[in-house]
């Protein structure tokens, strides 16, 4: 499911036992407060603050407003901030507060946290991944009229940035679940006030009320949200980097960036405890306490540690705020030719449970913190090598030594069968035989599906180390191509050469591939870097990568540029719009307007679709008008379906044509993603769906997408929408325009590949799309299915006005001897209705083993769009 459901079931439930009155209960939480005589008491600041709050020397902290030059650099594009944000620093850290206004990201207002560094030199360094992590009251968020500096530092003590506003319910979510949670707090006033004290490694957050009630507001289940550990990951004591909803109360949670800041969210009131997960959202909440009374309250809610680099770095910090007594252990590893070992992960646990990471530097030493009086055990994780050790460190010991078993490399060389020319690939290692694991509490997760390698070399050209011992290498280029497996025998201090020429077998003349739902950790809910997604499709054969975040419009053409692969993909921009009330609808395509909240992205909240869906069709863009892709249309999850899926949204039948809420139905979409990372038979639903379309006469098209949220296990490409755009080269499409892939969509002349490669031509020449009039009776069309000898095509069926008609057995009676992976081509009789509807019909081609080695868990299949035929 996406990050709308999260937010929903996250607000639903944090509105659990909020009434926001007294433990004794006042009035019925629909009924308004009674009122109090009091003066109003909070005030803003200093609009400015310090001229210079990053100057701050020791036993000094500061703040003020930063200037665009104070700025780290962004190299992702990923950061919020902005000159003339609310910077608190002292000489070694600093945050950075957003002025008010509209925001950026899913929580709509400023004031809240942006940015986390270490300081050195004057200077903010080695910035957090930061995404969001904010604070929130049943419902309710606060909503800063100002933001402003009450204490600059510069007559000491501590500097203070304080969001003087309301409390307010989130917008986006408040017309869905507002009659559902209790609560009503909007009467309250409340400024936020972020504090550092000088020679501090903690900012702490107070929530200071001014209540007009005459008794105080029960918080039942104060809460802590984070969009962030798709970026960052999350950490607990004892459960490591393995948190979950059966985690149950923690001191704290850390979110890790091993090479950079990192931060530690606590309580002041006591432990926490997540009771939501979900896409890339947690939820935590905390001890309950009350609002006072008719007047001014405080309450702290937060304290962030902040350090680094990574989790011990962190961990050091929170340990010396709170005069924690720590030892350092010096770990020293070694190469098995005794020099020392750069990049090892150095773990240390004690009973089991995970304590704290680093990694070690080029002198080969990483140092670790723990308490003084407690055995710890050591191993050093380096993908591509035997783990070592562990070890164990006795109580009060402060040192310990490693060593690397002597490994060997694999040498990967893949070019073209056919040209001898470099070749863009996935490559994957699989060991064989076992290998000693580090525990999932440990956060080392590159490696899965018992792959210990898979890279994507747009080269293709890579260098891995790998154990000695026995190994599989495959390597492969989508489903378009031949893959290359070679068992591999590599000794200790060997390097195996694999040279892979990789034969392109499937004809897809004047077609490219598209995948128009892919996912960067721009998403919340995404966990790649947009290179890395852009290298992997790539690697999997994919033309037409089409970047599609949530409420976020970003480009790859940049990137692919930057990379240097403009001769393999055309980037287009898209944007998933990810409603709360009535669904997830990919949009393209768009530019991004960096002038605007979210680079352009629509603003949904209190719009009906079909108000929605006009604004989107008007938007002026450099390839003209963008068009609607309906995405995952019947996903939902947990009875919540129609918070994703708009069918659900709008109670679509698709065996009566009914809806039960026909505001929502709009009638100009043309395309459905109607196979999203699943085959035409994991999709009987939306199928369904697209059948009873075609059967009532509009001409609504189906699309392949991903929706790949993490490249490992949701592979860009599968499945893929194939379209007739008349070129074979990524250059000449870019030309052409992302309007040209547009309005060929929209004409249908397309196909879905998940891979298997069908096509269909009529006696007249028309393809998927195209109308056959005055047909006879019975009409033959050419269906042609192809793929690769590695995928299995066992099964051509043939549904005609939503019947199937007839199955044909692919074996190799129907493959062309001359050329097998052409697993069928022929004609197929259609017949064809008498009367104005006249008949449509779609080929659909599968196999009954899965795509594997490339897609283990993903089965074959291969989809027309519609051929009408007219009597």
């Amino acid at each position: 499911m996406r990050t709308s459901l999260a937010w929903f079931l996250a607000l639903t439930l944090l509105g659990c036992g909020d009434d926001g009155t007294s433990p004794a209960g006042d009035a019925a939480a629909d009924a308004p407060p009674a009122t109090c005589e009091h003066t109003p008491s909070l005030e803003p600041g200093d609009p400015d603050g310090h001229a210079e709050p990053l100057g701050a020397a020791a036993g000094e902290a500061r703040a003020g407003r930063i200037e665009a030059a104070e700025l780290p650099d962004d190299p992702d594009g990923l950061a919020v901030w902005a000159e003339g944000d609310f910077l608190l620093a002292n000489d070694r850290i600093a945050a950075l507060i957003e002025d008010a206004g509209v925001s950026d990201g899913y929580d709509p207002f400023g004031g809240k946290l942006v940015g986390l560094f270490r300081v050195e030199g004057g200077a903010l360094v080695a910035p957090a991944d930061f995404n969001e992590a904010s604070t929130a009251i049943g419902r309710f968020t606060f909503d800063p009229e100002s933001v402003t500096v009450t204490s600059d530092g510069s007559g000491g003590g501590a500097a203070v940035v304080r969001a003087l506003g309301r409390l307010t319910p989130v917008p986006f979510i408040d017309p869905l679940v507002g009659g559902l949670i209790p609560g009503d707090y909007g009467d309250i006033a409340v400024a936020v006030d972020y504090s550092l004290e000088p020679g501090a490694e903690h900012v702490d957050v107070t929530y200071v009320f001014d209540s007009p009630r005459p008794r105080a507001a029960r918080v039942g289940q104060p809460i802590h949200f984070f969009l962030q550990y798709k970026r960052m990951p999350a950490w607990t004591p004892v459960a490591g980097f393995e948190v979950s909803n059966d985690t149950g109360k923690v001191p704290f949670v850390a979110f890790v960036q091993d090479d950079a800041t990192s931060f530690a969210w606590q309580s002041p009131d006591g432990e926490i405890e997540q009771f939501l997960e979900i896409s890339g959202v947690q939820v935590f909440s905390s001890e309950p306490f009350e609002i006072g009374a008719c007047g001014p309250s405080e309450h702290h809610f937060v304290r962030v540690h902040v350090g680094g680099p990574g989790l011990d770095g962190v961990l050091a910090a929170k340990a010396a705020s709170e005069g924690a007594s720590v030892r350092e252990v010096t770990v020293a590893v070694e190469e098995a030719d005794g020099s020392p070992a750069a990049g090892v992960r150095v773990h240390a646990t004690s009973e089991g449970a995970h304590l704290t990471r680093a990694t070690t530097g080029e002198d080969g030493t990483a140092s670790l913190r723990v308490s003084a009086d407690v055995a710890v055990d050591v191993l050093g994780y380096r993908r591509g090598d035997v783990v070592a050790g562990p070890v164990t460190v006795a109580a009060g010991g402060t040192s310990a030594e490693l060593s690397l078993a002597a490994g060997g490399f694999v040498h990967v060389v893949a070019t073209d069968a056919a040209t001898s020319e470099a070749l863009p690939v996935r490559v994957q290692v699989v060991p064989l035989g076992d290998r000693p694991m580090v525990p999932a509490s440990h956060g080392e997760i590159f490696e899965r599906n018992g792959r210990l390698h898979v890279e994507y070399p747009v080269g293709g050209d890579v260098t891995l180390p790998v154990p000695a011992g026995t190994h599989r290498v495959l390597v492969s280029r989508g489903y378009e191509y031949e893959l290359v497996s070679q068992e591999v025998e590599v000794t200790a201090g060997e390097t195996v050469e694999v040279t892979a020429e990789l034969e392109r077998v499937i004809d897809t003349t004047d077609v490219m591939c598209g995948d128009f739902h892919i996912h960067t950790h721009r998403s919340p809910d995404a966990e790649d870097h947009v290179r890395w997604k852009i290298a992997s499709a790539i690697g999997d054969g994919l033309e037409i990568p089409v970047r599609s975040d949530h409420e976020w419009i970003a480009d790859f053409e940049p990137v692919i540029a930057d990379m240097g692969v403009e001769a393999w993909a055309y980037g287009v921009v898209s944007l998933e719009l990810t409603t709360f009330t009535y669904g997830h609808f990919g949009v393209f395509p768009l530019d991004p307007i960096p002038t605007m909240v979210n680079t352009g992205a629509f603003d949904w909240i209190g719009k009906d679709p079909p108000e929605m869906f006009a604004e989107v069709r008007e938007r002026e863009t450099s390839a003209g008008q963008p068009t609607i892709i309906i995405n995952h249309p019947r996903s939902g999850v947990g009875g919540f379906g129609s918070i994703g899926a708009y069918f659900d949204a709008a109670g679509y039948d698709p065996d009566t044509g009914m809806l039960s809420r026909p505001e929502y139905w709009d009638e100009g979409f043309s395309l459905v993603e109607v196979f999203n990372s699943a085959s035409f038979d994991q999709s009987s639903d939306v199928v369904a769906d697209w059948f009873s379309f075609l059967n009532t006469g509009r001409r609504v098209f189906a699309v392949g997408s991903s929706d790949s949220h993490g490249v490992i296990s949701s592979p860009v490409g599968y499945p893929r929408s194939c379209i007739r755009v008349g070129t074979d080269d990524p250059g000449a499409l870019r030309a052409m325009g992302a309007a040209h892939i547009r309005d060929t969509m929209l004409d249908g002349d397309f196909t879905v590949s998940g891979g298997i490669y069908v096509d269909a031509v009529a006696a007249d020449g028309s393809g998927p799309g195209g109308d056959v009039t005055r047909s006879a009776e019975t009409e033959l069309v050419t269906v042609t299915v192809q793929a690769a000898s590695w995928v299995d095509a066992d099964t051509l069926r043939v549904f005609v006005d939503g019947d199937l008609i007839e199955t044909i057995t692919l074996d190799d009676t129907t493959a062309d001897p001359s050329n097998p992976v052409v697993r069928f081509e022929d004609d197929v009789a259609v017949p064809v209705a008498s009367g104005a509807a006249g008949s449509w019909v779609v080929f659909v081609a599968s196999g009954d083993e899965s795509l594997a080695p490339l897609h283990p868990s993903r089965m074959p299949f291969g989809v027309t769009n519609p051929i009408f035929f007219r009597r």
